[in-house]
């Protein structure tokens, strides 16, 4: 459903925007769009849903939505090679959440039953991409990194009718640690609108229960995951963004779960950026301004 949404709002924002007229003073690029700046933070809001097709209990397949918050650091360079750095932090707006429950409850609780689920996870203290440029062109970019990344895992122990009523967290849940490779693309819309993917592929490096599950005949690392984000950002700052995070079980057990978002957000510092500080194509007047 998410998925139905963003594609429609996707659409018809190019749809809109394709009967717009770029400047003639300055031909749109990349480079030389607001959104080319580095070190800029993102902060969003979401809507939230937990899948997992494989748990046993029918109403915990799908559940939500949830409201979550998000912070990002998230430098945007579209040069040919240039680096750039993403950092996401899901523990600090999970943080806001616990303390919203404890003030309108008096106590840190699970406020909206999210934690009550079969399956549930979320990211742990950083999520960090690093990646450059390895196609650079005009209007789009495609770039090649690495992803370092932890979650804390949560699997209840619940049957197919729901029981019982206090259940046990399985082997599989706890803290782990991941790594792998990531793929970003950067498009031009127009001059006002980009559109900014990231895909990684992660793999299990590290988890809180190694031994135990070692010795229970079990894989070190219960899980590998793969996230894809998508970004429509406006030149004011404020974005459109989807996010699918999917674990990938390598165990037997009834649990493999997908966290997938929804939502908008702003991103700081583009209004400071008027035309005068966008790199100018050579081709045209450096005296007039990019918008």
């Amino acid at each position: 459903m998410l998925m139905r949404i963003f594609i429609l709002v996707f659409s018809l924002l190019l749809s809109f925007h394709a009967r717009g007229q770029y400047r003639t003073d300055l031909r749109p690029t990349l480079q030389n769009t607001r959104a080319s700046n580095q070190g800029l933070h993102n902060i969003f809001t979401h809507s939230m849903m937990i899948r997992d097709s494989r748990v046993l209990y029918e109403p915990h397949r799908l559940r939500g939505p949830y409201f979550t918050l998000g912070f990002e650091y998230h430098e945007l360079d579209f040069d040919p090679g240039a680096g750039r750095i993403k950092m996401n932090f899901d523990l600090l707006g999970d943080l806001i959440y616990y303390m919203g429950g404890w003030f309108r409850q008096d106590k840190i609780d699970d406020v909206d039953d999210r934690y009550s689920n079969t399956s549930f996870f979320s990211g742990g203290l950083i999520e960090l991409m690093g990646s450059w440029n390895i196609i650079s062109r005009d209007r789009f970019t495609i770039g090649l990194g690495f992803v370092l990344y932890d979650l804390v895992y949560q699997h209840k122990e619940i049957d197919e009718n729901g029981e019982p009523p206090n259940p046990r967290n399985s082997i599989v849940s706890g803290y782990g640690f991941y790594g792998g490779g990531v793929l970003h693309s950067d498009i031009l819309i127009n001059s006002a609108w980009t559109a900014h993917l990231d895909f990684f592929r992660g793999f299990g490096l590290y988890h809180a229960k190694k031994d135990r599950l070692e010795r229970e005949g079990y894989p070190s690392t219960p899980f590998d995951s793969w996230k894809l984000t998508a970004m429509i950002l406006h030149q004011s700052g404020f974005f459109v963004h989807f996010r699918h995070h999917q674990t990938i079980a390598k165990t037997d057990l009834p649990t493999q779960a997908a966290r997938i978002q929804l939502g908008v957000g702003f991103r700081l510092g583009m209004y400071k950026y008027k035309g005068e500080t966008h790199r100018k194509d050579p081709r045209s007047n450096p005296k007039k301004s990019t918008f």
